[in-house]
């Protein structure tokens, strides 16, 4: 009778596990994006379109939502040595964790200055512009996040596969 019960209760552990582990919510980009801020450290699955494969090391790449406005990278890791630029238009789904780098306040305000200063040089112009565009964004979000950083989210890739 004790056999049984143990066996019954290994049976019911494993079977437990499976389930859970099976049962893992894959997630569009919009719908990680939503929540992504309360995930960082923790394992997610992503489906996406590849809109970008690093040309050079293929370490990393870039899924977007459906309607291309909305991104996320995910680096190699894991099992994925690298992305195969082969990747750019199909959907893939993502296993990994996501994580969280932060721009402080200070690198903000050193970039910005750095746009400012050189702003006026003729070949110049747009790439300060262009920095100092981003440098508002990266306001506003902390602004409406209230935030002292900027934060950039990214998954440290475990596995994908092609769809």
């Amino acid at each position: 009778m004790v056999k049984q019960l143990l066996f019954l209760f290994v049976a019911i552990a494993m079977l437990s596990s499976c389930t859970a582990n099976s049962s893992k919510t894959a997630y569009t980009v919009d719908e990680l994006m939503d929540t992504v801020s309360t995930q960082v450290g923790q394992e997610v699955k992503v489906l996406g379109k590849v809109n970008h494969v690093c040309k050079h090391s293929g370490m990393k790449c870039f899924i977007v939502n459906e309607t291309d406005n909305l991104s996320i990278q995910i680096m190699a890791g894991g099992i994925i040595k690298s992305f195969d630029n082969d990747l750019i238009g199909s959907e893939i789904e993502v296993v990994g964790i996501v994580r969280e780098h932060r721009v402080e306040k200070e690198q903000i305000d050193e970039t910005e200055k750095t746009a400012q200063d050189q702003i006026h040089l003729e070949d110049a112009h747009d790439q300060c512009q262009a920095m100092l565009d981003n440098v508002t964004q990266m306001r506003n979000w902390m602004e409406k996040n209230n935030k002292d950083y900027y934060a950039i989210y990214y998954i440290d890739g475990i596995r994908y596969k092609a769809l």
